[in-house]
């Protein structure tokens, strides 16, 4: 059964508020790290921005009536666009792995 056009417009609505929420706490995430991890978390930010950008570029394309079915290659680039964000969102938990080594070894403070 073919997808509606309401149906690619949730589906691409999630994906693009997954991107921001994980984009933002990245961001927020790497603020004073090491320059290298800095920098790391920068480019993965700006993958999700581009992301959330194309996003937004295929659900302006969908026509108005929600009734009306996707044609292929819409779904096509949805589908594209959800194995790019699985793909992003796994080099991102990477990162969250070498965070959480940084931190490790980051010693803590003791205050008397």
């Amino acid at each position: 059964m073919p997808e509606q056009i309401g149906d690619v417009e949730e589906q691409l609505r999630r994906l693009s508020w997954e991107i921001r929420i994980s984009r933002d706490s990245l961001l927020k995430a790497s603020e004073g790290l090491p320059d290298s991890l800095y920098e790391r978390s920068q480019r993965m930010a700006e993958r999700l921005t581009v992301m959330q950008g194309k996003i937004r570029k295929t659900s302006a394309t969908l026509p108005a009536d929600v009734d009306f079915e996707v044609p292929e290659s819409v779904s096509e680039n949805v589908a594209g666009m959800r194995e790019e964000v699985g793909d992003t969102l796994r080099e991102l938990d990477l990162l969250i792995a070498d965070l959480h080594e940084v931190f490790k070894e980051i010693p803590t403070l003791k205050l008397n």
